[in-house]
């Protein structure tokens, strides 16, 4: 925290005076530390993993009560109540699902009071009821041992893994922005240059052939020639300063300055290197098996083995193991029932077995989860195959930017000695203006086209870092992960 202080404190104070150097470190812990879109990631990671969470609440306890009261007539079966016959009920009791091995857990119990009932000789007694009931139920065949309750748990924990990794990619996308933004301010300032350099000596020239033509060393041609070419620098000049003035307005706003601040009063960093980590074959081995798009392949996967194995279940027979005990007793006062709790203790076992004679439905969504599996597997394939395709391509790309790098350094290295024999040459009278302005026309070219092409280089090993989670190490984006994950 105290090292962005200072660093807003420095921009404060280089946009008040000079023009200041924000080096991409800087700029980048500046970005990632302000931008809405950051709080935006974490906001939509934390909510997706509560939303993923709420199949927890399979295993949650459920709690039920009911009482009721009952008064006058009424009739049961062959018994007949009187109008003084009174029955009070309650009952309470929880129930639970282990999803881990699919049991069902039943605890209740019930307290009932009836007054005035009939009794067999006519007359009418009260009597005092109190039971309580453990029921287990264990699914055998469909459902054993909980394989489809567990399914929306474990596509809860997927669905978790996905947000964890869509997380860290949105931010290690935003990472990857940033630093393509500060490369094109960056080309942006170095055309500048160029032009400004090339705009100072046209400047000159036009100076040192007025010089010539009032001594009538020169014609009014060429003159002309110079007045014309210093036009030329000058709407190059004054494009490549506004480029560079849009772009400082994009770091600008990256960094929370665009609406208050000159967006002129920024330099970019002069040199930055990015490097290329590991050979060809580590890299492709990394893209298939750890990488945060080899994950998101499995995953999606799993999901779907997962599904498959629920519909499987889905089409086995139903037989569910139950055992039920009470414990209760029944007597004519409550001092009786409570002492004689327990003397009624009726338990029962059994097994129950359904399956339809034609389970059609469940059999074809059983086969269509199994097709879909196939399909999955063969996108998940043809995706990593042109991805590693995408990374092997980029890797040539880079290594024909080198070489075409190269050779421009020498072409710039050839240019500026040509342009300055020409001006030399020039100035002797052995040249006319117009080779000159040529010369300084091609040097001006080859550093330009030298420029974007080291520029495309850095994107490029820009794209190359994010396709292999480069950035996601560094410890300022593990910081700003780690921080919306906790």
């Amino acid at each position: 925290m105290k090292r962005i202080i200072i660093l807003l404190g420095i921009l404060c104070v280089s946009f008040a005076q000079t023009p200041q150097v924000l080096l991409l470190d800087d700029y980048l812990e500046l970005a990632l530390n302000n931008h809405p879109l950051v709080e935006k990631s974490q906001a939509e990671y934390m909510a997706q993993l509560n939303a993923n969470d709420m199949a927890k609440g399979i295993n949650d306890w459920n709690l039920f009560m009911s009482s009721s009261y009952t008064k006058g007539y009424s009739m049961q079966g062959t018994t007949m109540y009187s109008g003084d016959t009174e029955i009070l009920v309650a009952q309470a009791g929880l129930s639970s699902l282990l999803a881990d091995t699919g049991t069902r857990l039943n605890l209740t119990s019930e307290a009932t009071r009836m007054k005035a009932i009939p009794g067999f000789n006519g007359g009418t007694s009260t009597i005092y009821n109190a039971n309580l009931n453990i029921s287990i139920v264990q699914p055998l065949l469909k459902n054993a041992f909980g394989q489809m309750d567990r399914y929306p748990l474990q596509l809860a924990k997927f669905g978790n893994e996905l947000a964890s990794i869509k997380y860290s990619e949105d931010l290690e996308n935003f990472y990857k922005t940033l630093i393509d933004d500060y490369l094109s301010w960056q080309l942006a300032y170095i055309t500048m240059v160029i032009t400004k350099e090339q705009y100072n000596k046209a400047k000159d020239q036009v100076s040192f052939v007025e010089k010539q033509y009032k001594r009538g060393a020169s014609e009014k041609l060429e003159l002309v020639q110079a007045n014309q070419s210093l036009k030329s620098k000058s709407v190059q000049f004054l494009s490549a300063k506004q480029g560079l003035e849009n772009k400082g307005l994009v770091i600008a706003s990256r960094i929370g300055d665009a609406k208050n601040k000159d967006a002129t009063s920024l330099l970019p960093q002069n040199n930055i290197q990015l490097g290329v980590d590991g050979r060809v074959a580590d890299s492709v081995n990394y893209l298939q098996t750890r990488s945060k798009l080899a994950k998101l392949l499995k995953i999606q996967e799993k999901m779907q083995k997962e599904t498959l194995l629920y519909q499987e279940n889905k089409s086995k027979p139903s037989a569910e193991l139950f055992l039920s005990k009470t414990v209760g007793s029944a007597e004519n006062t409550k001092e009786d029932m409570a002492n004689n709790l327990g003397s009624q203790s009726p338990f029962s076992i059994g097994l129950q077995i359904e399956t339809p004679l034609q389970n059609t439905a469940a059999n074809k969504e059983e086969q269509a989860a199994r097709e879909r599996l196939t399909k999955i597997q063969k996108e998940n394939e043809n995706i990593m195959k042109d991805s590693v395709d995408g990374l092997l391509t980029i890797y040539q790309n880079i290594k024909s930017l080198d070489e075409m790098i190269r050779e421009n350094e020498e072409l710039v290295n050839l240019s500026i000695e040509f342009a300055a024999l020409e001006e030399k040459k020039f100035k002797q009278g052995r040249s006319s203006l117009y080779f000159l302005i040529n010369a300084q026309d091609k040097l001006l070219g080859t550093k330009m086209h030298l420029a974007s092409l080291k520029s495309s280089k850095m994107l490029l090993i820009n794209k190359l870092s994010s396709l292999l989670d480069t950035y996601q190490k560094t410890p300022l984006l593990m910081s700003i992960i780690n921080k919306g994950a906790k």
